[in-house]
């Protein structure tokens, strides 16, 4: 008797021009020309299947503390008991260090990933930094949410430069 692999339901959530292979890429943009399952959705408010990973990459810092809770809350509903949630943040801690270093003529020029990862890119309101992460602030938030840090990381990040936070977490048994 030969097993019947199931395949993984994989979401890639405020992913922008990230397109995925075997994810469901969904964004509130509208993105032309895309390679790759694209869903446009509002990632508050979509539908999803029970889901096995979600991907959070470079998202929650667009969002409020309580915004990033609500959806974090919502998403344990549609993920499948073993599943987890992968999150990405720039990491507030190293970014301070950094911005401390350099001169103030330098912050917004010479030094863009900086900038960009402090206060996003301000292209358009949607691209607005509003929350800060160090790994004592994303711990805190995945835990009031009802989430278990199963592994996390420093990481450099080189789409954005400087360092990330990568957290995977998992549904808290009680």
């Amino acid at each position: 008797m030969k097993l019947k692999k199931m395949k993984l339901i994989k979401y890639n959530l405020g992913c922008g021009t990230d397109i995925r292979d075997g994810f469901i890429n969904v964004d509130s943009a509208y993105i032309k020309n895309v390679k790759g399952k694209y869903v446009r959705g509002d990632i508050t408010t979509f539908k999803y299947e029970n889901a096995d990973l979600f991907l959070i990459d470079n998202v929650l810092e667009h969002f409020t503390f309580e915004d990033a809770r609500k959806l974090l809350i919502r998403l344990k509903s549609f993920l499948k008991p073993e599943g987890n949630i992968i999150i990405v943040v720039p990491d507030f801690k190293h970014l301070s260090e950094v911005i401390n270093l350099l001169s103030p003529n330098t912050l917004f020029t010479s030094n863009g990933w900086c900038s960009n990862c402090l206060l996003g890119t301000q292209k358009t309101s949607s691209d607005v930094h509003k929350s800060f992460y160090t790994q004592e602030l994303l711990k805190y938030l995945c835990e009031v949410s009802g989430y278990n840090i199963l592994q996390w990381h420093i990481m450099p990040y080189e789409k954005h430069g400087g360092y990330h936070i990568r957290a995977v977490i998992g549904v808290r048994n009680v």
